[in-house]
């Protein structure tokens, strides 16, 4: 994903959200950092940026995109957020179902994406297993 594919509102809302992930519990492994990280240079955020949103993410709220490939690259890097220190936690699901809710998609897909998400726990999960579940749910 490109950094122009957002806005800059979305990419910063975005790190806020994984950071909050990150914050749930009190394990912050170092692939959670490490992915943090990774996502922030992908999104073209500055060094002071990140700071700032690792210090107060709930300042950086979500505005949901109009374009829905872009709710689901963020939708994405949530769910794969999840599953970056090899465990998913009640919390995490439940985090990011609201914000899978919040980005308009329908509850029924995002637990189905997450239960995905957990099958795959610690393995590679192939592009076409997720892109079978949200086929489901295109009109």
């Amino acid at each position: 994903m490109s950094q122009m594919d957002l806005s800059l509102n979305s990419r910063k809302a975005l790190l806020a959200i994984l950071v909050q992930i990150q914050n749930i519990d009190s394990d912050r492994s170092s692939r959670e950092t490490s992915y943090i990280e990774y996502v922030a240079k992908e999104l073209g955020l500055i060094p002071s940026q990140i700071e700032e949103i690792v210090e107060n993410p709930e300042a950086f709220p979500m505005i949901p995109p109009a374009k829905e490939s872009q709710r689901m690259t963020l939708l994405y890097y949530m769910l794969f957020f999840m599953n970056v220190d090899g465990r998913v936690t009640k919390e995490e699901e439940q985090i990011v179902k609201k914000w899978g809710f919040q980005l308009g998609f329908r509850p029924e897909l995002t637990s189905e994406l997450v239960d995905l998400i957990k099958q795959h726990i610690n393995q590679k999960l192939p592009p076409e297993k997720m892109l079978d579940k949200i086929r489901t749910y295109l009109n």
